[in-house]
C-alpha cells in the first residue's frame, strides 16, 4: 500500500499540470455575431445595413428611386426589385416590384391575388383593403397577417399604376406584426411614392 501512495503523488500531480495546460484550450470561443448582424457598444445586436446611394434605377421594373423619407434608406437594388428598409428598425422593409407587359410579376397584383397569398401561410388572414392616392394616381392596398419561423407578420402592399403608364408597380411593407401599424406603412408608402421616377 505504501508502494501505491508514493506512485499517486506524481500521478497527481502530473495530472494537474496537464489540466492547467489544457484548460485554456477548453474555453469556450466567444460567438460570432450572425451574418449581417454586428454588436455594438451596449452588447445588443443590431442588424447592419448596406445603404447605396440615391438615385437608384432598376432596369428591370423601370423605374427609378430618386430619394426616400428620413430614416428610411435604399438597402437592396436587383432580381427585379428595389428595397427600402427603415434605419431605427431594420426588420421593416418596404419593397417594390412591378408587373408589366412582358415581365409578369411573380408577386400578387390584385386584392384577390393576395388574399390567396396570404392564404397559403400558417394562419394566414386577409386583414384590411381600400384604395388610397398617391403621386402616382389611385391605388388600392391590403393587408394581412401569417405566422412563420415562430413569430407573427404583418404585410403590406400597395397596387399603384406604373410610372411608365404600362404595367402595376407593387409596392409592399413585410414586417414582423408588433413593429408597425398598417397605418403608419400605409403613410411611409404614399411618402415613398412620391420620389418614383
Amino acid at each position: 500500500m505504501r508502494q501505491y501512495r508514493h506512485l499517486s503523488a506524481p500521478i497527481i500531480v502530473t495530472m494537474v499540470i496537464i489540466s492547467v495546460a489544457l484548460l485554456p484550450s477548453c474555453r469556450r470561443a466567444p460567438e460570432e455575431p450572425p451574418s449581417g448582424m454586428v454588436v455594438d457598444d451596449s452588447g445588443v445586436d443590431r442588424i447592419e445595413l448596406t445603404i447605396l446611394d440615391l438615385p437608384q434605377q432598376n432596369s428591370e421594373i423601370n423605374f427609378s428611386l430618386s430619394a426616400t423619407p428620413p430614416g428610411l434608406v435604399a438597402t437592396y437594388n436587383g432580381e427585379a426589385s428595389l428595397e427600402v428598409t427603415d434605419e431605427n428598425r431594420p426588420n421593416l422593409r418596404y419593397t417594390f416590384d412591378a408587373d408589366l407587359p412582358g415581365s409578369p410579376s411573380r408577386s400578387p397584383k390584385t386584392i384577390d391575388e393576395f388574399k390567396q397569398f396570404i392564404g397559403k401561410h400558417n394562419d394566414g388572414d386577409l386583414t384590411d383593403s381600400g384604395t388610397i392616392d398617391t403621386a402616382l394616381g389611385a391605388a388600392t392596398w391590403a393587408s394581412g397577417t401569417y405566422f412563420e419561423e415562430e413569430q407573427s407578420f404583418g404585410d403590406v402592399r400597395v397596387f399603384v399604376p406604373h410610372p411608365s403608364g404600362t404595367g402595376i408597380l407593387i409596392l409592399s411593407a413585410v414586417c414582423p406584426a408588433a413593429e408597425a401599424t398598417v397605418e403608419e406603412r400605409l403613410a411611409m408608402m404614399q411618402k415613398l411614392l412620391t420620389h418614383v421616377l
